[in-house]
């Protein structure tokens, strides 16, 4: 699955902090996956500003990556998708839009 740096930042912080112990092995093995390297922060520019509390990253470059996700990765992804969309939670639109296309995607 071929994901963009921001993608990368709303699943994670889309991850839910409670489960059953198979559903915390795929959230730790989830997020080993989207981890950013050493490489691809220098390569994306990619820092975070405390006084914002946010991140960036050169947005020029492609910041596609191909991450391989098994399908119970994909399942479970989809489900955290589908319970992000189906709460009262407020997010900015991008976050909104994100995760539609991340859920349309699987």
């Amino acid at each position: 699955m071929e994901l963009e740096i921001r993608e990368r930042f709303v699943i994670s912080m889309c991850l839910p902090s409670k489960g059953t112990f198979k559903q915390f092995a795929l959230k730790k093995e989830l997020s080993k996956k989207l981890q950013f390297s050493d490489e691809e922060i220098k390569q994306f520019n990619i820092k975070f500003d405390e006084k914002s509390n946010s991140w960036s990253w050169d947005t020029s470059v492609d910041s596609k990556v191909n991450i391989s996700l098994t399908t119970e990765e994909q399942q479970y992804l989809k489900q955290i998708c589908e319970s992000a969309l189906e709460t009262d939670s407020e997010f900015p639109d991008e976050v909104w839009n994100t995760l539609e296309t991340i859920y349309d995607t699987l």
